[in-house]
């Protein structure tokens, strides 16, 4: 699945710097519906222990809550009919997952 950081509304603009660079939106033809999702990709590092390192740990929290208070800001302005249908519900979700883990 394609992603993008660059998005033509301003949504990026928004976006925390905390998660700035962190945050993608989906742009992919084969998965029309999920059309500037948000997706956020945390760095992974075969090295880095959460467990030990607290820093890390707190970060990536930081990171974390920074990315569902931002996505819990565009639902409930989808709600409010100001942005498209572009953030699925929790069922499209689970749907999408277990259809692209059967792959």
């Amino acid at each position: 699945m394609r992603a993008t950081q660059t998005s033509t509304d301003a949504r990026v603009l928004e976006l925390p710097e905390v998660i700035r660079e962190h945050v993608h939106f989906v742009d992919d033809p084969r998965v029309a519906t999920l059309k500037d999702v948000p997706i956020l990709v945390l760095d992974y590092d075969d090295d880095l222990d959460l467990a030990a390192d607290v820093h890390a740990k707190n970060q990536y929290r930081r990171m974390v809550e920074a990315f569902v208070e931002f996505v819990r800001g565009l639902q409930s302005r989808q709600v409010a009919h100001d942005l498209p249908d572009s953030v699925p519900s929790f069922a499209d979700v689970q749907r999408w997952t277990e259809f692209y883990q059967d792959e």
